[in-house]
C-alpha cells in the first residue's frame, strides 16, 4: 500500500510536463504550413498526447494523458469554468451547504443520458462513483481524496446529500472535473467490468469510437450530449513521445494542437509564426526543491535558509524557462484566492547564505543527493542548482532516472526537484503536499495542519483569503522547500481554429471550438 501510495505523489495531472520536454522542429524565421494545406479535415481535430494511454477509467489512473482525454467523455457535478478556478454547474444544476460546511446537497440535471444506450444518469450513479472511490477493496487512485466523506445518500433519483465528517467549505471543488469529481455510470462498470478501462461511458460532449493505447484514440461526438455540441464531429488524440516529431507535425498541420509545450526557444518561435498561436494560462502549482524536514541536517532552518538564498532563481527561470514563468514567492500561485506578496523574501545572496550555513554549525558544507526524472527541464535545472549550492559547500550529487523508474523511489531521497499542482484549490494543493499523514507529503512537514483545518470550517471568502495569508506566511517562514517559480501552461495551436482555451490542468473544453 505505501509503494502504491508513492507512485501516486506526482502521478497527478501536473505531471504531463514531465513528458513534453524541449525540442526544435524549425529555424528561426521559418513558419509552419498555412492552415489551408493542413491535412486533416475541418470536421476534425487532432491533438497531441506525449505519452501512452494507461487506462481511461477516472477512477482507475493518475496519468496526464488518461486525463485530458477523459475530460472529454466525462460529466461531474460541477466544472470548472475553462481556464479558470470558478466552479459552474455540470451533471448538478445547484446545491446547498449547511452552515456548518459539513452537509451539502446537490440538485441534479435531469434528462441527462450515458452514452450508447446506457441509460438516464441518475443520483444513484453519483453515489456508486463516490463509494467506488472510498472502497479500498476497489483499488482506486483517489482513495485518499475520500477520507472525510462520512456517507451519502439519495433522498431521490435526482438528489444527492454529503455528510463530511469535518467542516469544509471548499468540498464544491473535490466534486468538480478533476481527478475524483468524474461520475461514471454504475451499469456500465458492473457490466463491462475490466473492459470498461478503454471503453468508457460517460456523459460527456464525446464518445469513445476506437482507442489504440500505444497510437491514437478516436471519439465521435456524443448525440445524447445535454449541453452545447461541439461544432466538429471527430477529436483525435495522436500519440507522438518525440517533442520534435510532435513539432514538425504541428508545422505541417497534421496535428491542431501540441499541449504543453516547455521549450523557450520554440515558444518565441511560435509567438511569431503567422500560422499558429498561443493558448496560455498560469498554472494551478508550483515548482519546488523539496527537502526533507526529517533529516538531521535538513531539519536545521538555517540550512534550509541558506539554500534559498544560495539559489539564482531567477537565472534558473531565465535561462531554462524563458518567458514561460513567474517568480514564485511562497507555494501558492497568483490564480488561486489568497494569494499574497507580502511575506519574507529569500534573494539570491551568496555571502548571507555561507553566513547562515556557519551559524547552523556547517561552515564546510556537507554532501547530499538530489533525485530527479529525465524531462521537463529537470536535469538542466538541478545542474544549474548544484552549481549555485557548490559556492557554499553543499556537493550535490544528481541521480537521475526515468519517469516511470523515478516514481516509486521519490520517497528514499532527501532533495529533489518536484512540480507539484492539484485543482485550482488552495486547501488542496497545500494539504496533499504540507500537511501530516498525506502519502504526498515528501517534505515530512506538519506547520500548517491546523489554520488548514481552519480555511475548510471558514464560509466567509475573505476571512479565508486571511486564512491561507497567513499559511503563506508561516511556510516562508519554516520552509519546508524552496519556492522556485510558477510555470505558464503553453499550449500551441494552429490558427484556423478559433475558440480553444488552455485549461489549468491539462483538460479539452471543446463545444467552443470552430475549426475553419
Amino acid at each position: 500500500m505505501l509503494k502504491r501510495l508513492a507512485i501516486l505523489v506526482l502521478t497527478s495531472f501536473f505531471l504531463g510536463i514531465l513528458a513534453f520536454g524541449c525540442g526544435g522542429a524549425k529555424k528561426e524565421g521559418e513558419t509552419s504550413a498555412p492552415p489551408s494545406q493542413k491535412g486533416a479535415a475541418k470536421d476534425t481535430l487532432v491533438v497531441r498526447l506525449a505519452g501512452s494511454l494507461q487506462s481511461l477509467d477516472p477512477h482507475k489512473t493518475s496519468m496526464t494523458y488518461d486525463a485530458t482525454v477523459i475530460s472529454t467523455i466525462f460529466g461531474s457535478l460541477y466544472r470548472f469554468k475553462p481556464g479558470t478556478n470558478i466552479p459552474e454547474p455540470d451533471l448538478a444544476t445547484s446545491y446547498e451547504m449547511s452552515p456548518d460546511a459539513k452537509v451539502y446537497t446537490f440538485y441534479l440535471r435531469k434528462g441527462v443520458k450515458w452514452q450508447k444506450g446506457y441509460g438516464e444518469f441518475t443520483a444513484e450513479d453519483v453515489k456508486f462513483s463516490f463509494e467506488r472511490n472510498m472502497n479500498p477493496a476497489n483499488k482506486t487512485v483517489w482513495l485518499s481524496m475520500t477520507r472525510n466523506i462520512e456517507k451519502i445518500e439519495t433522498p431521490d433519483p435526482y438528489t444527492v446529500k454529503f455528510y463530511l465528517k469535518e467542516p469544509d467549505s471548499t468540498f464544491i471543488y473535490q466534486v468538480s472535473n478533476f481527478r475524483i469529481g468524474f461520475i461514471v455510470s454504475r451499469k456500465a462498470v458492473e457490466e463491462l467490468g475490466d473492459k470498461y478501462a478503454m471503453n468508457p461511458i460517460g456523459t460527456g460532449p464525446f464518445q469513445v469510437e476506437k482507442v489504440e493505447p500505444k497510437q491514437e484514440v478516436v471519439l465521435t461526438v456524443n448525440p445524447d450530449y445535454y449541453g452545447e455540441k461541439p461544432k466538429f464531429k471527430k477529436l483525435v488524440f495522436k500519440v507522438i513521445p518525440d517533442i520534435s516529431t510532435a513539432e514538425v507535425a504541428l508545422e505541417k498541420g497534421d496535428i491542431d494542437v501540441l499541449m504543453s509545450l516547455t521549450d523557450p526557444t520554440a515558444y518565441e518561435r511560435y509567438k511569431k509564426d503567422p500560422n499558429l498561436q498561443i493558448a496560455e494560462s498560469m498554472s494551478t502549482g508550483v515548482w519546488v526543491l523539496y527537502l526533507d524536514n526529517s533529516d538531521p541536517i535538513l531539519k536545521n532552518l538555517k540550512v534550509r535558509q541558506a539554500i534559498a538564498h544560495a539559489i539564482n532563481r531567477k537565472a534558473l527561470l531565465d535561462k531554462i524557462w524563458g518567458g514561460m514563468g513567474v517568480l514564485a514567492v511562497g507555494p501558492l500561485p497568483p490564480t488561486l484566492p489568497g494569494y499574497t506578496e507580502e511575506v519574507p523574501k529569500f534573494e539570491y545572496d551568496v555571502e548571507k547564505a555561507k553566513k547562515l550555513m556557519a551559524e547552523a554549525g556547517y561552515p564546510n558544507g556537507f554532501e547530499i543527493t538530489a533525485f530527479i526524472a529525465t524531462g521537463a527541464n529537470m536535469p538542466e535545472m538541478m545542474t544549474m542548482i548544484q552549481a549555485d549550492l557548490a559556492k557554499i559547500g553543499i556537493k550535490v550529487n544528481i541521480e537521475q532516472t526515468d519517469f516511470g523508474s523515478w516514481l516509486p523511489r521519490l520517497t528514499q531521497y532527501k532533495m529533489g526537484l518536484l512540480p507539484i499542482s492539484s485543482r485550482p484549490d488552495g486547501n488542496m494543493l497545500l494539504s496533499q503536499y504540507f500537511t501530516s499523514g498525506s502519502a504526498f507529503n515528501v517534505c515530512k512537514y506538519s506547520g500548517i495542519d491546523e489554520l488548514l483545518k481552519k480555511v475548510r470550517a471558514e464560509t466567509d471568502p475573505q476571512k479565508q483569503a486571511q486564512l491561507y495569508q497567513q499559511i503563506q506566511k508561516k511556510m516562508v517562514e519554516d520552509l519546508p522547500a524552496v519556492y522556485l517559480f510558477h510555470e505558464k501552461r503553453v499550449d500551441v495551436v494552429r490558427k484556423n481554429i478559433k475558440g480553444y482555451t488552455a485549461g489549468l490542468f491539462w483538460e479539452v473544453w471543446t463545444p467552443p471550438i470552430i475549426i475553419e
